[in-house]
């Protein structure tokens, strides 16, 4: 699932080397995931790892701090805290879930164009379809896509308005297509929901490059197989029958 990278482990520790964002996981469909700052909106899909390294001042601007400053050692002691960390979820996370196939990425991504073709299929305006990852694992900020390319990438991802107002994350991992829910599954208290066109969906481990087809575990995220991810679909859909999934 990438709009708005969120690209710390779960101790919130930050930075990119080499130009692979550390172990990332990117599960379709679940709220703590990505997310879009400008609409203050979550993305579908949970993606944690390393991103970015975060941006220097502007200008002569001086940063405010407070406290004690980190040394490079305790930043890389903090790192590597969090590294561990997400393993260790990552790990539990597949020994809790259905995993029906394991699938080489570099093999099982789709190229741009043909993810082009099947958003415009599914009524979706595809030139605000993004990418960030390439099809080795690879992490950089978001790109778009074009129709007539034959680079493949793990993961494409558009932020769609339905009618209704409801914002979705749209979103196809090697060859499932999912539509997230956002503002529904913000709501406190409830398991995250996802519409998919599979029974499964499918996750996305950059670290060893590999795409995962699961059922998830069921306190996490459920799953709602439908016919077709489409924009008509997602149009059809009443607030309420939003509220109720």
């Amino acid at each position: 699932m990438a709009l708005g990278h969120r690209g710390n482990g779960p101790t919130g520790v930050g930075g990119n080397r080499g130009g692979r964002g550390g172990r990332a996981l990117a599960i379709v469909c679940i709220v703590s995931a990505l997310v879009i700052v400008a609409a203050c909106v979550v993305a579908g899909v949970l993606l944690l790892g390393r991103g970015a390294e975060p941006a220097a001042p502007k200008g002569d601007d001086t940063p405010t701090t407070f406290g004690d400053v980190p040394t490079e050692d305790e930043i890389d002691e903090g790192e590597a805290e969090a590294e561990d960390e997400l393993d260790a979820w990552i790990e539990d996370y597949l020994a809790r879930s259905d995993v029906r196939e394991t699938l080489d990425a570099e093999s099982a991504s789709i190229s741009e164009a043909e993810a082009y073709a099947a958003f415009e299929e599914r009524g979706f305006d595809a030139s605000e379809v993004t990418v960030t990852y390439e099809d080795d694992g690879t992490y950089h900020d978001a790109e778009s896509i074009s129709a007539g390319s034959s680079k493949r990438h793990p993961a494409y991802t558009l932020l769609y308005l339905s009618g209704n107002g409801e914002y979705w994350t749209v979103a196809c991992y090697g060859d499932c297509f999912t539509a997230m829910p956002i503002g529904r599954n913000m709501t406190d208290d409830r398991v995250q929901t996802t519409l998919s066109e599979q029974e499964t969906i499918v996750s996305y481990d950059s670290e060893v490059n590999v795409l995962y087809r699961l059922v998830p575990p069921s306190d996490d995220l459920t799953v709602h197989q439908v016919e077709s991810v489409s924009a008509s679909y997602l149009d059809s859909l009443s607030v309420e029958e939003v509220s109720e999934l």
